[in-house]
């Protein structure tokens, strides 16, 4: 099962954090198969990003402003089976990533949420109440169990499956945060969206995938905190709007009722030991807790005023948008503004998540039936697991007809019917030729681990060590005889790609690069080729 991370990073202020997030999922015990960054809006920062990480994806939000647009640009250039969300302020632990997939290995499991650690840059305050530490985006007492249900994971840190995302849609715009302003719940929304599409699903804790989650000094003020849980009763306002009452505010009352009279109970008792923390905190979460329901009261008030309206996830679209949403006070912010569209076209009080599809280029073609009151559907084209093109299509009554599958296939560059395979026996020995500069020791060994895995009968691979100055041996390499390693002491991917040759034993030579992960059937492909 392949994983997708995506990053999103609106700020070059954060720089350093956005640095320390991709590298820490660079060290990860399972690599992903490719990491994804995100850039809301910002040319510098975009650019930058770009010349930095030269091992990563970097993409511009093309779609609606805000972290519900950046995340859902970054499912759409997605190739995971997995897609997992880290903050752009959070760094991972180095077994992450393995244990927050682990759980897929259950059907039923839909996603996952690991635990967020408060990283304070200028010490934790004693007044600050754990049971609210989900103000600061961290796992708080009172959370369930490892392996436990849960509503929704925190946004911070979690995985979903690619399924969730093509049953019911993306992240919806209109009620996560833009910017500074610190709007949320939208991956709430996404979970109870789903849940009621499929019931016997579940999202599920994982307590030891844990990240740590950086908290500045700006945010670890009384103000800060008050303004934080406002926003929130105006976030849970919109969900409710959108989910019901219900399904939208019972992992709140549960905690209400819960969780926080157990910690203002202790803050009591350590009132002798420590009388002007203990006091304080209890004062928060007086305070904390009735800000939240004016901010709830507040927001149900103008969503009654003005109802909310929700950008249906438009994938194909290259609008600029800043849609209609609930402000920091609880007002409607500006309507949308957009090219070659009116605000009638974009914007739906009956908002239906698009459709998305995915369909194997080499199978059989037949009419596909698409669930729900669809009128259009996303449809990826996928060959050998890897998405190679994707479009927005028309349905007839909730049809995917087969001249319209055909007609996008032809567009698809270099794809061509599918050929017989051939036999094991007919297919040249190859050699497969890798230059490194062993940036990152754990990618070479995930890229060795992926080359073994190759569907190809005889094949032998060399790691052509491209550094000038090696300090250090390659890391210890599976494969045991199927691997060589040589050296080029010739700085040059050039140098490296000929003294590879000049060793190769193989009837062909292919080369990739020592940050790549192939598919299994990449060798294959082109053996057939020259067969």
């Amino acid at each position: 099962m392949k994983s997708s991370i995506v990053i999103c990073a609106y700020t070059m202020s954060r720089w350093a954090e956005l640095v320390a997030a991709v590298d820490s999922c660079r060290q990860q015990t399972e690599s992903p198969a490719e990491i994804i960054v995100v850039v809301d809006y910002n040319e510098e920062l975009q650019e930058r990003a770009r010349r930095e990480f030269l091992d990563a994806i970097v993409i511009p939000n093309h779609l609606t402003k805000g972290l519900s647009g950046a995340r859902n640009s970054g499912v759409l250039v997605s190739k995971g089976d997995v897609l997992v969300f880290l903050d752009d302020d959070a760094y991972a632990e180095p077994t992450w990533l393995e244990r927050l997939t682990k759980p897929f290995e259950d059907p039923r499991v839909a996603g996952t949420g690991g635990w967020i650690v408060p990283h304070w840059e200028e010490g934790e305050p004693r007044w600050f109440p754990s049971t609210f530490l989900w103000v600061l985006g961290c796992s708080y007492s009172g959370l369930p169990g490892n392996g436990a249900s849960v509503r929704n994971p925190i946004g911070a840190s979690m995985a979903m499956r690619r399924s969730v995302f093509a049953q019911v849609g993306g992240y919806t715009s209109g009620i996560g945060r833009v910017g500074i302003t610190p709007l949320g719940c939208e991956e709430t929304e996404l979970c109870i969206r789903y849940i009621q599409h499929q019931p016997l699903d579940r999202f599920v804790l994982v307590r030891d995938a844990i990240v740590h989650h950086r908290v500045p000094a700006s945010r670890a003020t009384a103000k800060y905190f008050l303004h934080r849980c406002w926003a929130e009763g105006l976030s849970k306002a919109a969900v409710s709007t959108l989910v019901g009452t219900d399904r939208g505010l019972s992992a709140e009352r549960d905690h209400i009722v819960k969780a926080v009279p157990r910690e203002m109970i202790t803050s009591l008792a350590e009132i002798p030991r420590n009388p002007i923390g203990s006091l304080h905190r209890m004062a928060l979460i007086l305070a904390g807790s009735l800000f939240a329901v004016l901010g709830l009261v507040r927001g149900s008030v103008a969503i009654r005023r003005r109802p909310v309206k929700i950008q249906p996830v438009r994938l194909d679209s290259d609008q600029v948008t800043d849609v209609g949403t609930l402000d920091e006070y609880g007002e409607g912010g500006d309507s949308a503004v957009h090219r070659g569209e009116s605000e009638s076209h974009v914007l739906s009080d009956s908002w239906l998540p698009i459709a998305m599809v995915q369909i194997d280029v080499d199978g059989p073609i037949d009419e596909l039936s698409v669930p729900g009151a669809h009128d259009k559907a996303w449809v990826e084209a996928v060959r050998r697991g890897q998405v190679i093109g994707r479009t927005e299509l028309v349905l007839d009554h909730g049809t995917l007809s087969i001249e319209d599958q055909m007609d996008f296939f032809a567009t698809l560059d270099g794809i061509e019917p599918s050929v017989e395979e051939v036999k094991d026996s007919q297919l040249p020995r190859a050699t497969v030729v890798v230059p490194t500069i062993c940036r990152f020791p754990s990618q070479l060994v995930g890229m060795v681990e992926q080359l073994l895995a190759l569907d190809y009968p005889d094949f032998d691979i060399i790691i052509v060590d491209n550094r000038t100055a090696p300090n250090s041996p390659l890391p210890e390499l599976p494969g045991g005889n199927r691997i060589r390693i040589v050296s080029e002491a010739v700085p040059g991917i050039s140098a490296a790609r000929n003294r590879g040759v000049m060793l190769a034993t193989g009837d062909i030579v292919a080369f990739t690069d020592d940050d790549v992960l192939v598919d299994r059937g990449w060798l294959r492909a082109m053996g057939r080729v020259e067969s």
